[in-house]
C-alpha cells in the first residue's frame, strides 16, 4: 500500500508536537489507518500504544526470537 503525505496531513498536524519530525509521517499513517502495530527500533515512538519492538512482536506472536545484537 502506498500512502501519500497529503493523505495524512490532519494526523501529522495532530501529532506534530508529540514526536520528532523525522518520525511524524510514519506515526500519522499508523494512526490514520488504524494499524495495530508500529514495529521499530526507535525509542521516539515510546508512549504510543502501537509501538512495539521486533523482538517483542515476535514473542507476542508466540514465536521464539533468536538472540541479536544491535
Amino acid at each position: 500500500m502506498v500512502v501519500f503525505s497529503a493523505d495524512v496531513k490532519k494526523e501529522m498536524a495532530k501529532y506534530k508536537n508529540q514526536i520528532k519530525d523525522k518520525d511524524l509521517e510514519q506515526l500519522a499513517v499508523v494512526k490514520k489507518l488504524g494499524i495495530k502495530f508500529l514495529i521499530a527500533y526507535d525509542k521516539d515512538f515510546e508512549g504510543f500504544e502501537e509501538y512495539i519492538t521486533p523482538k517483542a512482536f515476535i514473542e507476542q506472536s508466540g514465536l521464539k526470537a533468536n538472540p541479536s545484537v544491535y
